[in-house]
This record gives C-alpha cells, structure tokens and sequence, in this order.
C-alpha cells in the first residue's frame, strides 16, 4: 500500500497560510520555523504584515524582512515612475509574477514588451533611465530576457521579449497582451495578464524553469480558481501551445498540496491524480521522473507542427539546463528547507 504523502513543519505552514491570507485567528506566538519557511517562500513580507508588524522580531529576521520590503518599495518606484515612460513613447509593457493580491515582493521586476519588434528603443530608453545590463551566466540560457540594474537600486528589471523561459515560448505574446488587466496599486496602475493567463504563467514558470511551486504560488493559484475563470481558453491554450500535459499536471499537484495545507478548493476540470513524494516540504520539488513526459509532450506538438526549428533549442534546454542547471537550483532550496528545525 503507497503511504500518503505527509506535510512536514504542517502547523509551521499553516500558520504561514493564515498570516498570509490574513485570517491568523491565534495569539499564540509563531513558531521558530515560520520565518525561515516563508523566506524560501517568499511570504515574509506577507507573514511579517500579517502579524501585525511585530516589534519583537529577531535582528537577523527584521534585516530581511527589511530588506524585502525594500524591493517592495522600489517596485511601487518603477510602476510610478519608469513603466509610464515607455507608454508615453509608444512602447507599452505588461508586468508578470510580480503583482499578487497579498504583500509580496522579489528582487526582480519582470516586464515583457507588448512590441517586441522594437525591442531596440525599449532597451535605449533603459539606458537613457540610468540602467544597464547586467551580464551574468542565465543570459546563456535566456535568449529573449535582459536583466538590467541601476546604481544605487537593488531591484533588477527582467525585460523579456517573448512569453518564454530557457528560450522556448509557451505562451503567444500577442494573445497574453489583447487580453491583459489594469492592476491597480497605491499610486498609480500597470498592466498584468488576465487571471487565466496569470495561471497558465504560473504553471510554464514551475514546470519549465523552476522546477517547483512555491507556497506563495500555491496561494496565488487559491485566489485564481476561485475566480470566473474562462476554463476552456485555459486547456484550448495549453492543448495549442503543446503542453496541456504539464498544465494539467500542475493543476493536480497544486490542488493535492492545497488540501494537504488546510486549504482544498473545488475545480471544474477532472484533474489527474499525479502522485507526489512521500515527504512534502513547500517549495515542493517536481520529481524528475515527471518533468521528461511533460517537456516531451512540448517537443513532440512542436514538431508535429513542423517547427523543427525549435528542437535544438528545446533539446539544450530541457537536456542540459533542466538536469545540470535548474534542478540543481530546485534541490538546493529543497535542501534548504529541510534542514529547518520543526520542533
């Protein structure tokens, strides 16, 4: 009989879920493990708020929260002050995985041009704005994203060029922008996707680049699927981009760690029972022996539709990258998490 699968550090995570989502209905003071665990999930803005901005926190623990909150701040700058510059000439962006509805906050802002054909000038007026590329080895793997600093700034600007990670498009540009949403924020606005594509950016970015869902993903899913969801532009665009298999994929995993924190949510699509580990830590690894049938699936559609151009670099990105580059990213983090102390 397979055992079921068990949530480590559980009431550490649930604690986390209900500072999170601001329903923390304890007084009792939050486990030692809760701030290491939200860091690697990135909810320790989300945790520290939600606690009520304690006062009491350790040095090291207010050093980072700090530090997040930081970048927060200067993602507040950037929508104010330098996204309305490229609309004002005519080169409109839209921003993904940065804009969720609890705090949150990552040292990098990603923006994707809504004309991409231009990429020169959007790249121009960086530089005219003070910023500079930063050159660093995932420019090998990233051919359609530039990361870009400015002295003085410790948020970085991923300008992507395409709905891609490691060089593969997963979703068309022009579809995400027609259907795009105004997010609203303190002082001003910026364009993000629309929620199904929020989720179908959600589940490229696990499957193809980071190997994992984090917690603070798992969340942002919760809030997702309990909205009006277009169901069938989800699958049909999944299915058309050649990688249904991995959407669905992640759906059902989500979906089992969501119940396994407390937090089930019904969907109206007949998931996959995909089995997962024995042992759950949150950021949850994708066993390897589930990421080939997935990106095969994406190179299997691809070529079907005689696009055999993309095949080599497919096969360096899912031979090379996956297994020498991003999953020893992925088990790094996991190693992380598992050396926390539960008790």
């Amino acid at each position: 009989m397979t055992p079921s699968p068990k949530l480590q550090c559980a009431a550490a995570y649930q604690q986390i879920v209900a500072a999170s989502l601001g329903k923390q209905a304890t007084t009792e003071p939050l486990l030692p493990a809760v701030w290491p665990l939200a860091k690697a999930n990135h909810l320790l803005l989300a945790v520290w708020r939600g606690q009520g901005c304690p006062e009491d926190l350790d040095a090291a623990w207010t050093e980072q929260v700090n530090k997040a909150a930081q970048f927060e701040a200067e993602t507040a700058v950037a929508v104010q002050e330098i996204i309305p510059q490229f609309t004002a000439v005519d080169l409109p962006l839209f921003a993904i995985k940065s804009f969720l509805p609890f705090p949150y906050a990552d040292s990098n802002l990603d923006i994707v041009t809504a004309k991409p054909e231009r990429q020169a000038e959007y790249k121009a007026l960086l530089r005219e704005l003070g910023y500079r590329p930063f050159r660093n080895l995932a420019d090998l793997r990233e051919p359609m994203k530039q990361t870009y600093q400015k002295d003085g700034v410790r948020l970085r600007l991923h300008l992507h060029t395409a709905v891609s990670w490691n060089g593969v498009v997963y979703l068309p540009l022009g579809q995400v922008w027609q259907r795009r949403r105004l997010w609203p924020t303190a002082d001003q606005s910026v364009w993000i996707p629309s929620a199904e594509d929020e989720l179908l950016i959600m589940a490229a970015h696990a499957w193809f680049e980071n190997k994992l869902v984090s917690l603070h993903e798992i969340l942002y899913w919760r809030e997702l699927v309990q909205t009006d969801l277009d169901w069938a532009y989800l699958t049909k665009t999944a299915q058309e981009a050649g990688w249904s298999k991995g959407f669905m994929q992640f759906m059902g995993i989500v979906s089992q760690l969501a119940s396994l924190l407390g937090i089930p949510t019904t969907i109206p699509l007949p998931l996959p029972t995909v089995p997962l580990s024995d042992s759950i830590w949150l950021p949850y690894v994708f066993p390897v022996r589930q990421n080939w049938p997935v990106t095969s699936q994406k190179m299997a559609a691809d070529w079907r539709r005689g696009e055999w151009h993309k095949l080599p670099r497919q096969l360096f990105s899912y031979l090379l990258v996956d297994h020498f580059w991003m999953y020893r990213k992925a088990y790094r983090k996991w190693r992380e998490v598992t050396a926390v102390s539960c008790s």
